[in-house]
This record gives structure tokens, C-alpha cells and sequence, in this order.
């Protein structure tokens, strides 16, 4: 019930005035029809509302699945950009392994190994964040494989829209913003090796991170 009453992210506030109009206008009609011999003969044929029953219906269903196919889209994207990285990564560290064998320079070798998955894991996160419009680094912690985090920041997650239930089922304008950071800061991304004083430094005064 929650999902249907909000507000925030929902086209029903945005869509509202028009189905509250053309009801105020049906019941004008109604009342005027009830003094008007000839305003009600011409509203008697059903013709004009199967017309524009057909035509809202088939135009629901096309917006529809304009709206369904946007959002896969973008999810097949995030994927692809994250298998791109990871593809990149893998053959990197591949031709480091063949040169590994051929030289003696293992903690060289270590070191780039260490940097190269700690910078694309860094990458990565910066990127997620930019998408869900999150600008603090104070949300990216040191990727832990082992830890049960994603548990943790789902229970914070649900705690926090129990304590807040108004503010988390309306979600008006002035709230949604307020939600999202509230909702990046219960979901923190995992960085490999975590951020560095220096690159946090960097990174913000910088409002652009993935291009850094």
C-alpha cells in the first residue's frame, strides 16, 4: 500500500489535474444536460467515448512499455559497462601474469596488480554514484568479500522508512531529495583497497569524478 501512495517518482501528481478537470467538466455537463433537451440528445451515442477509449488505451500501453523498455535499457547498460571494465581488467592482469613469468619483478608486479583492480573498482563506484546523483565520498567504504554489509544496509534501509513512514510514503518534491541521500548513505559502494587522503582530495573538488 505504501509502493501505491507514494509520491515521490510517481507520474500520478504530475497526472492528477487532468483527470480532476474533465471531471468537473462531466459534471457540468451532467447538470446542464439535465435542462437541455438537445445537450442531451448529443451526449446519448456512445460513438465519441469508444473513440477515446480506444485511443487513451491504445496510447497507456504504448507509454507503457516505452517506460518498461527505458528501464531495462539503462539496467543492460550499467551491466555492459561493468562487464567492459571487468573484461579490461582480466586481460590486463592476464598479460602481466605471462610477464610476471619471464622477469623477477614480483613486488613491482604485486603493486601493479593491487592498483590496477583498486583503481577500476574505484572507477566503478564513481560511476554508480554519479547515476544515483550521490556526491559524497563518505559513501564508498573498503570492499570486504566477506562481510554481510548488503544485509546490514538493507535492514538500515528498512528501519529508516519505519521511522519515517510519512516522509518515506509521500515522498513529495521537497522530501524525494532529502530520501535519496538518506538512502545513499544506508547503501554505501565497496571500493577495493578503499579511497586514499590523496584521492579524496582529488576527487572532491571535482564535480565530474568518472572523468577524473
Amino acid at each position: 500500500l505504501a509502493l501505491l501512495l507514494r509520491c515521490a517518482g510517481s507520474p500520478v501528481i504530475r497526472a492528477l489535474p487532468y483527470p480532476v478537470l474533465c471531471t468537473l467538466l462531466t459534471v457540468w455537463l451532467s447538470v446542464q444536460s439535465s435542462s437541455n433537451d438537445t445537450l442531451e440528445n448529443d451526449l446519448v451515442h456512445p460513438y465519441p467515448y469508444q473513440v477515446f477509449a480506444f485511443v487513451l488505451g491504445f496510447v497507456l500501453v504504448f507509454r507503457t512499455n516505452f517506460a518498461y523498455q527505458r528501464y531495462m535499457e539503462g539496467r543492460s547498460n550499467i551491466q555492459q559497462m561493468a562487464s567492459k571494465w571487468a573484461d579490461a581488467v582480466v586481460q590486463a592482469l592476464s598479460f602481466e601474469k605471462h610477464l610476471d613469468r619471464s622477469t623477477n619483478c614480483t613486488e613491482e608486479m604485486r603493486f601493479f596488480r593491487n592498483q590496477l583492480l583498486h583503481c577500476a573498482s574505484l572507477l566503478h563506484a564513481v560511476s554508480l554514484q554519479h547515476l544515483r546523483t550521490d556526491n559524497s565520498l563518505d559513501n564508498l567504504e573498503i570492499h570486504d568479500p566477506g562481510s554481510s554489509s548488503a544485509a546490514n544496509n538493507s535492514r538500515k534501509t528498512k528501519s529508516w522508512s519505519k521511522t519515517n513512514p510519512l516522509r518515506y510514503t509521500l515522498g513529495f518534491s521537497y522530501y524525494a531529495r532529502d530520501r535519496t541521500l538518506e538512502l545513499c548513505r544506508h547503501s554505501p559502494l565497496g571500493v577495493i583497497g578503499g579511497v586514499t587522503a590523496a584521492e579524496r582530495s582529488v576527487l572532491g573538488t571535482e564535480t565530474e569524478k568518472t572523468h577524473v
